[in-house]
């Protein structure tokens, strides 16, 4: 597997990977944390793994916490490598328990990791949010966790598949936090973030993640949510991305970047207009951004 964190660019004249269902293009940026900050770490990470013949998956990670880049890179790791385990648990490869079980292992990898090396690495309130993506000759099964997301853009422009972000604003979520125990808040400023009971600790703002272990016994689960077989065609666009994306642009303005042939260009672009919109929402904080596209061509 093609495992890394950024800064970092790769592009399809780099044959650093072959064989890929059509040319690609990984953007993995640093953002700015605010003043003082220069020196915060990306907690974004991806990876890119050769699972059998005519078979990939896609994987971007996106840490939060003060360890958030450390979980990221232990999960999407472990990621790698159950990934390439098409008959984990027993289960069909691809199908919902199977995904199901890819996510269970990396948490419960990263647990025994975090058991070991605390207090050096903190995964009571550090996390990752995930979106997986596997194609399989020309079919597409996607499972996320949290709000990491994968968009498809059919070869007419038109939207083909997007995936659904966990939200504490989404009723179903909130309600299996709260019958688990936790305590959703709506806190200063609108956020709305998950509490242990009657705590203040951790005011996670997200309902499903990897790590987080303060709150797993809460309802925050790394149980992903799971779709397809998308059926892809010969110059479909698809794109896995952090929210560093989709926080600042909504699906629609993302799949006008994704009008063009050459991926690095409109990766580039993605990349470029996802900084314009945090300057423009946030001036002193960007969050980090990494964006996947690949262009597909059947075989």
């Amino acid at each position: 597997p093609v495992v890394a964190s950024a800064p970092f660019e790769l592009r399809p004249t780099d044959g650093s990977v072959t064989g890929l269902p059509g040319e690609f293009s990984v953007l993995c940026h640093a953002g700015f944390k605010g003043e003082g900050s220069l020196k915060s770490p990306n907690q974004d990470c991806f990876s890119i793994v050769s699972i059998a013949p005519r078979t990939w998956g896609f994987v971007v990670l996106d840490g939060h916490g003060i360890d958030g880049h450390h979980v990221a890179c232990r999960v999407v790791r472990a990621l790698a490598r159950l990934l390439t385990k098409t008959d984990l648990g027993g289960c069909e490869f691809c199908s919902t328990a199977w995904f199901e079980a890819v996510c269970d292992k990396a948490q419960e990898d990263l647990a025994a990791f975090a058991f070991l090396t605390e207090p050096e690495l903190n995964c009571q309130a550090s996390g990752a949010a995930g979106v997986l993506g596997v194609i399989r000759d020309s079919s597409l099964f996607v499972a996320n966790v949290g709000d990491c997301r994968a968009l498809v853009v059919n070869p007419d422009g038109s939207l083909g598949f997007s995936s659904s972000d966990h939200s504490l604003r989404d009723p179903v979520e909130v309600q299996r936090i709260e019958a688990a125990g936790g305590e959703v808040r709506e806190c200063h400023g609108g956020s709305v973030r998950v509490f242990r009971k009657g705590k203040t600790f951790p005011g996670l703002g997200m309902s499903r993640s990897f790590g987080d272990m303060s709150v797993k016994d809460c309802g925050v689960t790394a149980t992903p949510t799971v779709a397809g077989p998308i059926e892809l065609q010969s110059g479909s666009k698809l794109l896995f991305a952090s929210d560093g994306v989709f926080d600042v642009m909504s699906n629609e303005q993302t799949m006008e970047l994704l009008q063009g042939q050459d991926v690095h260009a409109m990766n580039s672009e993605v990349t470029a207009k996802s900084k314009a919109g945090w300057e423009e929402i946030e001036k002193s904080y960007c969050d980090d951004i990494t964006s996947i596209v690949l262009l597909f061509q059947a075989s």
